[in-house]
């Protein structure tokens, strides 16, 4: 297990030693003094069992087994060259595969415009989109996906990165044929509501933020998803508080909206991946097309 014991700055000493001749003049280019190029050199001696340079007048000539080193030598020096250098990721050329965890509206409204720049910067790319509308970082830590769109915040850990794709504000869309604008408080509590639930919590946000105002609504219809929802509105009388972007990016039903009379907060849709992915240049690469990309659509 001698070998071991070798390192990169040893085998540099002995092609410098070897190329040069001179204990002298390989300090000089490794900018250490004599004495350390002579240690090392005794050091490596040691390991290998040779003398691996001799005298020779005032230069050092290589023995047999030091000519019989030096193409593995240099070739290992190569590699080490290689391994310190930052790794490169060309699109252009990369067949690299990557999957997005999201719901439907955020990938209608996002990854359409996402898929004719990968097929103009990095044609041998492919990308894979699944359904998820439970938000789970399961995936990432996995390693199955690498980015999850929600409207959540990144969990409380050191393992994840999140980023805001965008923007959304909560508004009221209805059947202007059915019905007239939900435009007040008195009004919007009055109306028969349809939501959008993803657990076994029947209580959202806009139930809490009535009840602090004392109110209560009546819910009469829960959808899957936000785009099931707004499919269910044309010809009814029903109300639904979505999110605008999602739903005008992605729908064209002929809904109208209206401020939301309740107090809730906007909401903001963000990109999370695992920090293992921070410094790989491909992750990078996709991950800053994405950021880029909801930049280009939506400002921030």
């Amino acid at each position: 297990m001698n070998y071991l014991g070798l390192d990169g700055r040893a085998l540099m000493m002995l092609k410098l030693i070897h190329e040069s001749g001179s204990v002298t003049q390989t300090a000089q280019m490794l900018g250490v003094n004599q004495s350390t190029v002579s240690h090392g050199l005794e050091r490596v001696r040691g390991l290998l069992g040779d003398p691996l340079f001799v005298k020779a007048g005032r230069n050092v000539v290589p023995t047999e087994r030091m000519d019989a080193l030096m193409p593995m030598v240099e070739e290992l020096l190569q590699t080490l060259a290689l391994i310190g250098e930052p790794s490169k990721f060309d699109p252009s050329t990369a067949t690299n595969r990557f999957v997005i965890d999201c719901r439907d509206e955020d990938h209608n409204l996002l990854i359409p415009s996402v898929i004719k720049r990968l097929r103009q910067e990095a044609p041998g790319v492919t990308l894979r989109c699944r359904l998820s509308h439970r938000h789970e970082v399961a995936s990432l830590v996995d390693g199955d996906a690498d980015l999850l769109f929600t409207p959540l915040p990144p969990p409380d850990s050191h393992e994840f990165v999140g980023q805001t794709l965008f923007d959304d504000e909560f508004v009221v869309f209805y059947d202007p044929k059915t019905r007239d604008a939900p435009d007040t408080l008195e009004k919007y509590v009055a109306a028969p509501h349809a939501n959008m639930l993803v657990t076994a919590d029947e209580v959202t946000f806009i139930d809490r933020a009535l009840a602090e105002l004392g109110h209560k609504r009546q819910t009469v219809y829960s959808a899957p998803s936000f785009n099931a929802l707004a499919a269910t509105l044309p010809g009814t009388d029903l109300i639904a508080t979505m999110p605008r972007k999602l739903i005008c990016g992605g729908i064209k039903s002929g809904l109208a909206s209206c401020k939301c009379p309740a107090p809730v907060v906007d909401v903001g849709i963000s990109a999370i991946w695992h920090i293992r992915n921070r410094t790989s240049p491909a992750h990078k690469w996709f991950r800053d097309l994405i950021l880029s990309q909801a930049q280009a659509l939506f400002g921030g």
